[in-house]
This record gives C-alpha cells, structure tokens and sequence, in this order.
C-alpha cells in the first residue's frame, strides 16, 4: 500500500515531509484534540497501520465536526489542514497510526482543547483512557 505521494499531497497543500511518527494505542485510548500553531503551523497526513480507530477532525474554517469510524489499515490516508484538529480513540489493543507532517513538532505551539469538546461522540461504548494534559484542558463547543 502507497502512504504518500509527493504529487498528490502537494495538491492539497502540504508542503515538505519534515517528520514521519507513529503512536501505539491500547483500547479505548483517546488522543485528542490537539494542533499545532503559527508561526509554524503543522499539516498531517494520518494513516492506521494496526488495529481500528473511530477518527474526528475539528474543521475550525466551517465549524464541522468530520467523523471517519471503524478506520484500519485498509482504509485511505486522512489529510489534516494547518489549524485543524485531529483526535481518535482506539478501537483495539495495539492500534497503530502512522503520522506523516509537513513541519517539525514544536511543544511551544502545541495547543489543543479537551477530548468531550465540540459534543463529540466517539461511539465508542467503554471507559475512555485520557492523558492528565487532555483531561484538564479547556472544554470548547461549536453551537452546531
């Protein structure tokens, strides 16, 4: 299976692969809603390697909440625009997500909002694993 190509990603916007990461995920962990700032604002292309993830992107320009569930390795890459929000939970044991970026990660102009904002529903039935950092952000909604 192709991840990136360079063709296709430079028509949506994204610039040079500065950082290719992954995260491992137990069960029910939840990794949300997090984006990185100007003056160097941070594009992602995601993709599951492993396992299966209920996705949300925070569309900050129209205000939507974008919803991918049930995503696993089979499924296509998600872009994710400068100044939107990523945030999942995994669905399985050891799910793996592949991050592809366009710009270093810089903690300095890392924000994010808590995992319940935006009257998200993960639809996902079980007891959620937040980071302390998650968990004691700011809760945000949209009046949608």
């Amino acid at each position: 299976m192709k991840f990136f190509e360079n063709l296709n990603a430079e028509k949506l916007g994204f610039k040079k692969v500065r950082e290719i990461f992954t995260t491992i995920n137990n069960k029910g962990t939840v990794r949300a809603f997090h984006y990185q700032g100007d003056p160097k604002p941070q594009q992602k292309i995601i993709k599951p390697l492993s396992g299966k993830f209920n996705i949300r992107v925070i569309d900050m320009e129209s205000k939507n909440v974008i919803e991918y569930n049930n995503w696993n390795s089979e499924s296509e890459p998600i872009f994710i625009k400068a100044g939107n929000m990523l945030g999942y939970v995994s669905l399985e044991d050891n799910s793996t997500m592949l991050y592809i970026a366009d710009e270093k990660f810089d903690s300095s102009l890392n924000f994010g909002v808590n995992p319940n904002s935006f009257n998200v529903d993960w639809k996902y039935d079980g007891d959620l694993i937040m980071s302390e950092r998650d968990k004691s952000a700011e809760l945000v909604n949209f009046n949608l």
